[in-house]
């Protein structure tokens, strides 16, 4: 299996040159700074649905972790004369932060209500999924060539960052959609009923729900003609891994997190079984997407395997439209949109008709 070539491809790293910590400086330094931000102005740079839950006593140890790290890898890289440029730029967002209060900034007051955009959601994304995936992915890599940060590695960056800065917006079109559009089909007796089943059997229940929609909304994705091309973007990436997932047309996650709420609004589901699917969600969409050789056989009949997925994805004419399911593999069993041969794809990407590369180009090619 060869990897395709590609304009933005980093040659591989070589460990005691200095080029990784270069890179490593560069993103704790502005991760660190970007946290400082958002401690300074939390009413616009952060969720408040993550307000509530995290504890600004622990972020604020690991931001002094980020700024050591930012320090030393800085330090190491220009010792080395390696990638100088993100070293300085590592180092001087490091400094800036630490100028403006660093782990002890001063935070700011919060303001209900107000716009916001979710700079707190991207830096904890960054340092959760992100370094957990690349982990995983160098312990049991499905293609060993390929670098972590491989061809177009920035474009997907830029979508991961969009895609998380966006969250207060995803989050109040999809509730307004919900409460004006269908709260008419809210029945109280189906949600007293369904939230009075115990945890697990409303944890299962909803991803089956969930999914039954997405899984019709996904293959309208394929046979829609304007809905392709929002799709196709997703599709466009040529390299599966924990980064490939956020490759999406804004209207993408718009669509598919509003059905996703209302099903579990129109159900009524405890809020509880809703929290732990959005962590599983956010994990197994990532999980599906890596460059990892999990090869889960026996799972493959019932679940939505990586290999599964990564089938949706190939670049190759007897793939094209399988495997909508996002969840439970056996809708695409029942409803005829199966393909799992026992090998991985080769290559993937669009087969006919890909969007062109660049963030804004792609976010304008449905509308061309």
């Amino acid at each position: 299996m060869t990897e395709p070539a590609s304009k933005s491809h980093v040659r591989p790293f070589v460990v005691g040159e200095g080029r990784i910590s270069a890179y490593l400086c560069c993103l704790f330094g502005v991760l660190s700074l970007l946290g400082v931000l958002a401690f300074m102005f939390p009413s616009y740079l952060t969720t408040p649905e993550l307000r509530a839950a995290y504890n600004p006593a622990h972020l604020r140890v690991v931001m002094a972790a980020g700024l050591i790290a930012a320090a030393g890898f800085g330090g190491f890289a220009l010792y080395q004369k390696a990638e100088r440029k993100l070293a300085v730029l590592g180092l001087s967002a490091g400094l800036i932060a630490m100028l403006l209060g660093g782990p002890d900034v001063v935070q700011g007051v919060v303001t209900p209500g107000a716009l916001y955009i979710g700079v707190d959601w991207f830096i904890i994304g960054l340092l959760t999924t992100g370094i957990g995936f690349v982990v995983l992915e160098r312990l049991a890599p499905l293609r060993r060539d390929q670098s972590v940060l491989r061809g177009d590695w920035a474009l997907d960056l830029k979508h991961f960052l969009l895609h998380h800065l966006l969250i207060g917006f995803f989050l109040f079109a999809g509730n307004y959609v919900v409460h004006n559009w269908f709260g008419w089909a809210v029945v109280p007796a189906v949600g007293a009923f369904i939230g009075g089943l115990p945890f697990v059997v409303q944890f299962i229940l909803l991803m089956f729900m969930v999914d039954f929609g997405q899984y019709w909304a996904h293959r309208a994705y394929h046979n829609n003609d304007f809905l392709w091309r929002v799709h196709s973007v997703h599709h466009s990436t040529e390299h599966m891994d924990w980064l490939a997932g956020s490759r999406l047309h804004i209207l993408e996650p718009l669509i598919t997190r509003t059905v996703g709420l209302i099903t579990m609004a129109v159900l009524g589901f405890d809020q509880g079984p809703m929290n732990a699917y959005i962590l599983f969600i956010g994990f197994h969409a990532t999980f599906i997407h890596a460059n990892c050789s999990y090869d889960l056989k026996r799972l493959d009949g019932i679940f939505v395997t990586p290999r599964h997925h990564h089938w949706h994805h190939a670049k190759a004419d007897a793939a094209m439209n399988k495997n909508y399911a996002i969840h439970f593999s056996f809708l695409d069993r029942l409803f005829g949109s199966f393909y799992l041969p026992k090998e991985w794809p080769e290559e993937y990407g669009v087969v006919h008709g890909a969007p062109p590369e660049g963030l804004l180009k792609q976010q304008l090619h449905p509308f061309k």
